[in-house]
């Protein structure tokens, strides 16, 4: 009988109700991500389906352009591309996979891309005040009375908002400034009248006190109106006042913001920042998530405070060039190219949006959204350790299957073995654009999508279709295909006829992860219906293992390459939980990592060795220090 430590107490008990209840997946992967989508029919059946949707009135109508685009981070080639020309003038004689676009607050992705890339995130529990010193040191210039004690329902305490705060929509600040238009208006009719509702504008510019007093709304005094950045303005709002201070001085523009922590909050006070101030906090922070596009304005003032460089210069030396982005602009407005359904300046092409930019200003095609979203899941521009860092969610919404990062709008979509997977996605709306870039770290896969409306048009609902489209087709697509190339790399029989050592690796259509049927090591079952494990520890009837991403990397015989040789996998023996209970036997699968031990090697440490042909050739059980062969 395997002697196994004490150290197991944690198996007990965890097995009751195998039969009738869920598994217990790790986070990550079930199946090594997919490699050959581009060769598999599954891809083919999948497009022919998109395809026939994408025949729906209001998906090609008459008024939206748009594009989409399939990639994986595993093959140089796009997957699937398809691009929608409307019978209207778009500014082109064809929408092609060149072709610009605006993607809004797509731009917020490169945003924190960048500050990661030149920053890091060590600085991201850094106060904000300790690089824009102009929110330090304030008076909140309201009060209920004179005996408050403590006040941050009134006011932003900036001293506790962090850099990370803020690129993750956690800081609890207002979400704009008096901001430029950021989404179409809607009409509505009241008292006979129609009535344009912005909804993320600030509408005391937009209104006089007739159609004001139409929405129930009391006479605005006019300190109270903004006078920069907001419909029927004609200019955006400045950092420093009624010009921008010029970035080539930063030493001078360092020593006039240590002026200003000394100053109290008065009229005087920076343009931008006034406005800010005025405006009443929406959470403490780091309460909850609240979306903030004045937020990427201040990231962006703390990136240019560390390094000196301004986030635009940034952006555009460290990502749209290194990765070749021939096609994307950021901040000015490109002068051929642009799809543009009717007066640039109605459909929001050529809208400046000042010191928010870093929330929306990028103009970008198909072509070059492939090449950031493959650099992103290739760790291209970071190291591995960062990228994952940063794609993981930062803050939990008030729904379950819905997180935050950094920006990330992050989705828990539950695949058919009952697996959650997480997709890091980030949407973009700037006037009649709208845009969307989705990535799925389980299966190294990414979509994007690009639309553009003429006036009227609802562009924002065929990007939706569009974006579900992924979830709905492309995502179970590579799911079945990654089950499948894992049953033709891992599937079988391992033996070592020396020591009387086997085990048999399935892929089942009933769970997640390579099914362990058995586990034989020197003639005695580890793993199945005769375990010993099951009396002694009330597991080891079965084991699922799942990816670890952890590998090695070895050159091929030929010199000319490189291809994974080691493929590490954890096994976890607990299969049982009860959905609905605060006492969940899942907490086992892994709090459970790691243990039991023998000789200071776990059980669930599980090796494939593979061929350049990417298969596994030997299963090595660490722990029972015996190589088998994939016979």
């Amino acid at each position: 009988m395997l002697i196994i430590s004490t150290i197991v107490v944690l198996f007990v008990l965890v097995t009751r109700a195998v039969a009738t209840s869920l598994t217990c997946p790790l986070a990550g992967p079930g199946f090594p991500s997919p490699s050959l989508l581009s060769n598999c029919s599954a891809l083919c059946e999948t497009t022919a389906k998109f395809e026939k949707l994408s025949q729906n009135n209001s998906v090609q109508g008459n008024d939206t352009a748009w594009t989409v685009a399939l990639f994986s981070s595993k093959e140089d080639k796009t997957l699937y591309e398809y691009y929608y020309t409307p019978p209207i003038n778009t500014g082109l004689a064809t929408v092609d996979r060149n072709s610009i676009f605006r993607i809004g607050s797509v731009t917020k992705v490169f945003s924190v891309w960048s500050f990661l890339i030149e920053v890091g995130d060590e600085e991201f529990h850094t106060p904000i005040t300790k690089y824009v010193p102009e929110l330090a040191n304030l008076t909140c210039p309201k009060g209920f009375n004179q005996q408050e004690v403590y006040n941050d329902i009134d006011c932003v305490r900036w001293h506790e908002v962090t850099l990370g705060q803020l690129a993750s929509h956690a800081a609890g600040i207002p979400r704009d400034r008096e901001l430029s238009r950021l989404q179409s208006a809607h009409t509505i009719e009241l008292a006979n009248e129609n009535v344009a509702l912005a909804t993320y504008n600030d509408l005391g510019a937009e209104y006089d006190s007739a159609q004001a007093a139409a929405l129930g709304f009391p006479v605005l005094g006019k300190t109270q109106v903004p006078t920069c950045g907001a419909p029927g303005v004609n200019r955006t709002c400045t950092r420093s006042g009624t010009r921008t201070q010029p970035r080539s001085n930063v030493a001078a523009t360092k020593r006039s913001l240590l002026k200003a922590t000394s100053k109290k909050f008065t009229d005087n006070f920076p343009e931008l920042l006034s406005y800010l101030v005025k405006q009443n906090p929406v959470y403490p922070s780091a309460q909850s998530p609240a979306y903030s596009n004045v937020a990427y304005a201040l990231l962006g003032y703390a990136q240019e405070a560390i390094t000196g460089t301004s986030l635009g210069v940034a952006i555009t030396k460290n990502i749209i060039k290194t990765l070749g982005m021939t096609h994307t602009i950021y901040e000015d407005t490109p002068s051929s190219g642009g799809v543009i359904l009717g007066d640039p300046t109605t459909v929001g092409w050529d809208e400046k949006l000042g010191p928010v930019s870093p929330a929306g200003s990028i103009y970008s095609s198909t072509s070059d959204m492939i090449k950031a979203g493959q650099a992103m899941l290739q760790s291209t521009l970071l190291s591995p350790a960062q990228t994952r860092r940063w794609l993981k969610p930062f803050t939990q919404t008030g729904y379950l299957s819905t997180a935050v990062g950094a920006p990330w709008e992050i989705r828990y979509l539950t695949l058919s073995d009952d697996r959650i997977s997480q997709l890091y996605t980030k949407q973009g709306d700037e006037g009649n654009y709208h845009a969307a870039l989705i990535l799925s770290p389980d299966h190294d896969l990414g979509w994007v999508v690009l639309t553009a409306g003429a006036p009227g048009a609802d562009a924002a609902s065929v990007r939706d279709t569009l974006l579900n489209s992924f979830g709905d087709l492309f995502l179970p697509m590579a799911e079945q295909q990654a089950a499948a190339e894992a049953k033709t790399n891992f599937a079988g029989t391992f033996l070592d006829e020396s020591t009387n050592s086997s085990a048999i690796i399935e892929v089942g259509p009933d769970g997640p992860g390579l099914l362990v049927k058995s586990l034989i090591s020197r003639g005695v079952q580890v793993v199945g219906p005769e375990s010993p494990l099951i009396q002694v520890y009330g597991a080891g009837q079965y084991a699922r293992l799942y990816p670890s991403n952890l590998r090695a990397t070895s050159l091929t015989n030929d010199g000319d390459g490189t291809y994974d040789s080691r493929l590490g996998f954890r096994a976890t023996f607990f299969n049982a939980t009860e959905p609905g209970k605060v006492e969940d036997p899942c907490l086992y699968a892994w709090t459970a990592l790691g243990a039991p031990t023998y000789g200071q090697v776990a059980l669930d440490d599980w090796v494939f060795e593979m061929g350049e042909d990417g298969q596994a050739k030997f299963l090595d059980v660490r722990l029972l220090r015996v190589k088998m062969e994939r016979v």
